[in-house]
């Protein structure tokens, strides 16, 4: 009896040619391994792409939020440009989160006035 480890033991058809067997049916075998090769190599791929799409998805969501702060300094660095005369970009990045916005707004600077009410009065 011949040994099955051959050099060619990884292809079916040269395995059996060597062994003198039928080779329509290595080729059956072959195709079986590959056919299942192919399911968990798609399910990797599936696996992969799901990925992908989890992290674009997540960057295109950190961009816009960025957008989005750069936007809100601009229109808090115009409201303290028209109520002060000037644009201070420390205070407009510390005013960014909305209960400094808020609180800083609504501070009294006059009688029966509030920073908020100079800001819409004067645009």
């Amino acid at each position: 009896m011949r040994s099955l480890t051959c050099e060619g033991a990884a292809f079916p058809e040269k395995l059996e040619a060597r062994l003198g067997h039928d080779r329509g049916r290595g080729a059956a075998v072959a195709r079986r391994v590959i056919k299942g090769r192919g399911v968990r190599l798609r399910r990797s791929l599936d696996f992969l792409l799901a990925i992908i799409a989890l992290v674009s998805v997540a960057m295109v969501f950190l961009s816009h939020e960025a957008y989005y702060k750069a936007f809100r300094k601009g229109c808090i660095q115009t409201m303290l440009g028209v109520v002060h005369g000037k644009i201070d970009t420390r205070t407009a990045e510390a005013l960014i989160e909305l209960d400094k916005f808020r609180q800083y707004f609504q501070e009294p600077v006059g009688p029966r006035k509030s920073r908020w009410r100079d800001a819409v009065q004067a645009s």
